[in-house]
């Protein structure tokens, strides 16, 4: 068993959001994996972007993406997930955004605390509850998601929203080019009710192609950035994402401080079994 703070994981590789987004694949890929995370989820339906939002790159282990959130609103998620939910033995979480676009603060936690309470009042009882502040391929800029005045009042209206269901609140980030700028997320989210931080998501094109790369050019930047949140803060749980395709790439950053890892880009290169193959390329590592 994995403890990540109040939650457990039978097993260390879990597929992170963005697959995820209604039953048939909540169902299938529960055995599959670890853990699953849903979303992510905002208030209303959001249709993301038009057009092509996939490119694969095999050859460098990589994919692009530029989705743009999509996602089936929350209400809806509620009723995708009512029955399914009994059926699902591992743990899961639920992803929640704030729609694109909403820029001031105030305005962003209302939402995000208006979906919270959809899911939550509708019966939906996740073993954790991610807020996402990461997003590279929406019109939102980074920076602007990841202010720690944003975080702190976004984190409190999702925990006004869960009330005394004691489910733990979990805060994914995303990249940044200042490390200060991350880091200064980062303790936000610990001092307002994050219980644990999930690292990272795509990082942009550096030749200004829509959304972000996933798969290997993001690799050295979640290691790199859990080295560095481990070296001001020991104790707050990391779940890594960005980059893990295999056993090895699991192992290190585990050595690097991580308690957990989630999968996506890999479950699209290597298939859907491709949590439960990484899993067992890394036990038989570690022993």
């Amino acid at each position: 068993m994995i403890n990540i703070g109040r939650v457990r994981w039978p097993g260390p590789v879990g597929i992170g959001a963005g697959i995820i987004k209604g039953t048939a694949a909540f169902l299938d890929y529960s055995q599959k994996a670890d853990s699953l995370e849903i979303g992510s989820i905002t208030k209303e339906v959001c249709h993301g972007n038009q057009g092509q939002t996939i490119w694969r790159y095999p050859d460098l282990s990589a994919l692009r993406h530029n989705a743009g959130l999509p996602n089936p609103g929350a209400k809806e998620i509620v009723s995708e997930l009512m029955t399914a939910q009994s059926q699902v033995k591992i743990p899961w979480g639920l992803s929640l955004a704030v729609t694109p676009g909403i820029r001031e603060a105030t305005a962003a936690a209302a939402e995000v605390g208006e979906a919270a309470r959809r899911v939550i009042s509708g019966g939906l009882r996740p073993t954790w509850i991610t807020f996402n502040v990461s997003s590279p391929d929406t019109i939102d800029e980074t920076g602007q998601l990841m202010a720690p005045a944003r975080i702190k009042l976004c984190l409190q209206a999702i925990k006004i929203s869960i009330g005394t269901t004691a489910i733990p609140i979990w805060l994914k980030i995303g990249p940044l080019k200042a490390m200060e700028s991350l880091m200064a997320a980062v303790a936000a989210g610990k001092r307002h009710g994050a219980e644990v931080i999930i690292v990272s998501n795509a990082v942009p094109d550096q030749h200004g192609l829509a959304g972000g790369w996933c798969g290997e050019p993001v690799r050295a930047f979640t290691l790199g950035l859990i080295r560095q949140i481990r070296q001001v803060d020991q104790q707050i749980p990391i779940v890594a994402v960005g980059g893990i395709l295999n056993g090895v790439q699991v192992k290190e950053v585990m050595q690097a401080g991580a308690q957990a890892v989630q999968v996506v880009t890999a479950v699209l290169l290597r298939g859907h079994r491709a949590a439960r193959i990484i899993g067992v390329e890394y036990s038989r590592l570690v022993k």
